[in-house]
């Protein structure tokens, strides 16, 4: 069974006022029925290098959760986590929030993408998505539907250097999916453990990158 750290966004309790960092349970469930053991990295490390150091995962997954920079903590807590496990030659998968700070991370941009999604929307909304390059699209298709939760998102243009597109909506004015040549970094925008039109062949991507199973 493969084990992976995964990062946790910042909630204010309502009731108490204390602040919590929190991972979905969406998230449990979802890796544990694909066999993964999910070990939560909280905000609040000196050094979240010794947590790499400790645990030895098998992968890091940066989960979703609140814009960059608004809660510094978790930034700080993210980038260490990053330059850590990259050093060590351990796969990274950006998830939404985290496909986004993968940019960063690398010195690309995030912009606001109000009218992508319908936010009226509490569970969020679907739309189309095509995969442009391989060895991606042989994994999981051509064109696919996805959730979509996000306000915030990558352009073409606001890519980093060092990142390739591979996956893009809105007729490629948003991107969706990023990976590094060079190294196992990969990010996606939409939510794998959320309810998810075009599973099968996502989970495959997902699953199998965590697993070591899928580079290119």
């Amino acid at each position: 069974m493969s084990c992976i750290l995964a990062t946790m966004r910042s909630i204010r309790d309502p009731a108490t006022g204390e602040l919590r960092d929190s991972l979905s349970r969406d998230w449990s469930s979802y890796l544990d029925d694909h066999g993964i053991t999910v070990i939560p990295v909280a905000n609040t490390h000196t050094d979240p290098s010794t947590v790499v150091e400790d645990v030895t995962p098998d992968a890091l997954v940066l989960t979703n959760g609140e814009d960059i920079g608004s809660h510094r903590p978790r930034d700080r807590t993210e980038r260490a986590l990053i330059d850590s496990v990259v050093e060590e030659g351990i796969p990274v998968l950006g998830v939404c929030r985290g496909h986004q700070f993968v940019n960063s991370y690398y010195g690309g941009d995030i912009v606001a993408v109000e009218e992508h999604v319908d936010h009226g929307a509490h569970a969020g909304t679907e739309h189309g998505m095509r995969i442009e390059e391989e060895p991606f699209r042989s994994m999981v298709g051509e064109s696919l539907t996805v959730n979509s939760y996000h306000d915030m998102g990558v352009t073409p243009e606001g890519v980093a250097p060092p990142l390739e597109q591979y996956a893009f909506a809105d007729g490629g004015r948003i991107v969706e999916g990023l990976y590094h040549p060079d190294r196992p970094v990969l990010t996606i925008q939409w939510h794998p453990e959320r309810p998810l039109p075009d599973r099968e062949p996502l989970d495959r991507l997902v699953t199998r990158f965590l697993e070591g199973e899928f580079t290119w």
